[in-house]
């Protein structure tokens, strides 16, 4: 059984590996994640630190973090993929997480524009928080569903 090195792991979704390949794979991915943790940690401390970071650098660290965060949302997907083809299963439940993060994230935003700028009072727009919430701990418990299925499921390809 040949080892699949981590960047052919994480470039595209095709193909198939096997749980130790995916193992590897994932437990890199949570460091990555963890990394991006401590550094968003510094940009909130640093920015609620210095008044002027708020208008001239912080917008430009929420950009880094926006592609930093898409990018491991792509890593897990690539994983993903290739554990659920060599499992055997469909991507139903795969395409239910990346469309369950999708509407957390617009419904996120939604509540924040609707907040800063007072659009509306009633209706769904003041829903949208919970819309937000809702769906983001859906697509919790779905990518644990993943992870404990790409994790113990049983192998029928390498």
């Amino acid at each position: 059984m040949s080892r699949t090195s981590f960047r052919d792991l994480i470039r595209s979704p095709d193909g198939a590996i096997g749980k130790s390949d995916f193992r590897r794979g994932a437990l890199i991915v949570f460091a990555l994640s963890a990394v991006l943790g401590v550094l968003l940690f510094g940009i909130f401390e640093v920015n609620h630190g210095m008044a002027w970071m708020t208008v001239a650098v912080a917008p430009f660290f929420g950009v880094i973090f926006f592609f930093s965060a898409a990018s491991l949302v792509y890593f897990w997907y690539c994983l993903f993929a290739k554990r659920l083809r060599s499992a055997a299963r469909g991507p139903g439940l795969l395409y239910g997480w990346l469309a369950l993060l999708l509407v957390a994230a617009a419904s996120r935003l939604v509540a924040y524009q609707n907040e800063t700028l007072k659009l509306a009072t009633e209706g769904w727009l003041t829903w949208a928080i919970y819309v937000a919430d809702i769906c983001a701990i859906a697509a919790l418990l779905v990518f644990a569903t993943l992870l404990v299925v790409s994790w113990f499921g049983e192998e029928t390809t390498p």
